[in-house]
């Protein structure tokens, strides 16, 4: 029988996990897209400077 007015504690265990998660995974997305942009960027900028050198 389900107990009530007492939180499951693997739910809570669970909820806890993703709490972490989200705040592990958040700045990881957030500093993998950066450096994809600036990747993206620097091959644009080196593409058009040899294209102006030649």
């Amino acid at each position: 029988m389900a107990q009530i007015g007492n939180p499951n504690p693997v739910t809570d265990n669970t909820a806890k996990q993703k709490g972490l998660l989200d705040v592990v995974l958040a700045p990881l997305l957030v500093v993998g897209v950066s450096i994809g942009l600036i990747a993206i960027f620097a091959q644009n900028v080196s593409h058009v400077s040899t294209t102006v050198g030649h």
